[in-house]
């Protein structure tokens, strides 16, 4: 009673929407749909599917790698 929001995981539906008043977020579960949800700087909620997420971050395309070129260092 008074909240703004609920929070909810490992339902394996994953959810981001409005019941009224009241924003409902469910996470979802990691195993089988690949989801969760992140808090951004800015206190905006996201909830992220794996898929949609790498195609976030592309690729180098093969050609434009240099020959014996090292990785980077985590």
């Amino acid at each position: 009673k008074g909240c703004q929001g609920v929070m909810c995981g490992h339902i394996h539906t994953a959810a981001d929407k409005r019941i009224g008043d009241i924003h409902y977020l469910n996470s979802g579960d990691w195993v089988e749909s690949l989801t969760a949800i992140v808090e951004h700087w800015d206190g905006r909620f996201e909830l992220l599917d794996f898929a949609s997420f790498v195609r976030r971050f592309p690729l180098p395309d093969r050609d434009s790698i240099e020959p014996g070129a090292e990785l980077a260092e985590a």
